[in-house]
């Protein structure tokens, strides 16, 4: 269903060991931002909640859960639900979250989906019109598949990297100095 020029669509995301829509902030994440701006964004997060909520700094210096600026800058206008998949309470809420979305976004790494009991035969009984984004380093075979990395290994491995810096220093990561 479509209003507009936005998509009118409900998308869950799974990101790293953290259920989230992404785990970094890039240009692809700023793309998928914008193109969902008017969705309704479920992020699902572990019991104990995203460990990206306790990234510095905190707004006026207090530190707790509900100050990091990153994660709120990251999670903006997303709504929020602790789940562990391993609860079958939690387990049902979770199904029915997939039931009803449009779009799922995971990180989660190869093959965790299936491990906490949504392989793709099951994602697709519960929702046969559910568009299945895996997001991985590496991508999901090949000879770098299990590997994990973030920015700076991306950076690295893209030669990017050794644009940085200069002759006099180390090299380092974007932004430079």
């Amino acid at each position: 269903e479509t209003e507009g020029n936005g998509a009118a669509c409900e998308k869950i995301g799974f990101s790293g060991s953290v259920v989230s829509k992404t785990s970094t902030i890039s240009l692809k994440e700023t793309v998928i931002i914008d193109f969902f701006s008017h969705a309704d964004v479920v992020k699902v997060e572990p019991p104990a909640g995203d460990p990206a909520r306790l990234l510095p700094p905190f707004a006026n210096d207090i530190v707790d859960r509900e100050r990091s600026l990153p994660f709120a800058n990251a999670n903006l206008n997303k709504r929020s639900i602790s789940l562990d998949p391993a609860l079958p309470g939690d387990a049902a809420t979770l199904r029915a979250l997939i039931a009803s979305a449009d779009i799922l976004i995971e990180a989660l790494g190869i093959g965790q989906l299936t491990t906490l009991g949504f392989p793709p035969d099951a994602l697709d009984a519960l929702n046969p019109t559910l568009v299945t984004v895996n997001i991985t380093p590496f991508g999901q075979w090949g000879p770098y598949a299990g590997y994990r990395g973030g920015d700076a290994v991306a950076a690295a491995m893209s030669g990017f990297m050794t644009n940085q810096g200069d002759d006099e220093r180390a090299p380092v990561a974007p932004p430079c100095e």
